[in-house]
């Protein structure tokens, strides 16, 4: 079942079973993938919608962040408990040991550029590897 007909369905089964909190984060989720849909003018493949689900966990997160530095940890809990909804559509993250291995592959083929390292490493590992932690990852290797 793609992607977005399974986040369509489970709408469908949070307004039946009243699960307030899930439905909001769903719906929400759902019109961030319409406005990405109308913006390009055709369907989304589930890669682009994995696309719009990352970037929406990515926004909770930081606000989560803002929240708990606010003093605000009621909010930081709701954040966080939309993140949980939303990562439920995504594939497991990639483990960090992944992430070095592939780096130390790279670099060990003579590859020593930042840039070139980071789009190879992002290539083979695929587009569920986080961005800020892959270029951790990369710098340390480098120096």
């Amino acid at each position: 079942m793609p992607l977005l007909q399974k986040i369509e369905s489970d709408i469908k089964s949070a307004q039946k079973t009243q699960a307030a909190e899930r439905l909001s984060t769903l719906r929400l989720v759902l019109a961030q993938i319409q406005n990405r849909r109308i913006e390009l003018r055709r369907d989304l493949e589930d890669a682009e919608v994995e696309q719009v689900l990352q970037r929406e966990i990515k926004k909770r997160k930081e606000a989560s962040q803002l929240y708990e530095q606010g003093n605000r940890p009621e909010l930081a809990k709701k954040e966080n408990e939309e993140i949980k909804v939303i990562g439920e559509y995504l594939p497991p993250p990639i483990t960090p040991a992944a992430i070095e291995s592939a780096v130390k592959e790279i670099i060990s083929s003579g590859e020593k550029d930042f840039g070139k390292v980071m789009r190879l490493v992002k290539d083979k590992l695929g587009g569920g590897v986080d961005g800020k932690e892959l270029s951790e990852v990369v710098k340390k290797a480098l120096v």
